[in-house]
């Protein structure tokens, strides 16, 4: 069951998040002037037309980009509705803009703890 919650983007919850996703998040709040971002505990996730994916390894010491491409889709392997299990531990952010909305999603399968 995915389990999903909008996250206020403060001091408090950038200090319980590993360094590289932190200054992530902190450098896209700073780029686009949001306060939230949305948090989803899953065991898969869809790629969207468009979407950068970041994937982080469980231990956070490395990551890997990705964009999500439409009419290019073979250039990245990555189609859009494209189904991406998430392994156990793993984190992926995905920003993207929608109809002029900027937006993050954190995928997390049991990798992130907000309190």
């Amino acid at each position: 069951m995915n389990k999903e919650s909008k996250v206020r983007i403060t001091k408090a919850v950038l200090a319980q998040l590993p360094e590289q996703l932190a200054e992530m998040i902190a450098e896209w709040k700073r780029e686009y002037h949001k306060a939230h971002f949305s948090v989803e505990d899953c065991t898969e996730f869809y790629a969207g037309e468009d979407d950068h994916l970041r994937a982080f390894s469980p231990d956070f010491k490395s990551s890997a980009r990705l964009r999500v491409a439409g009419e290019w889709a073979g250039l990245t392997g990555v189609t859009p509705g494209d189904r991406c299990p998430l392994p156990v531990g793993c984190v992926v952010a995905a920003t993207g803009i929608f109809c002029g909305w900027p937006w993050l999603h954190v995928y997390t399968n049991q990798g992130l703890k907000l309190t």
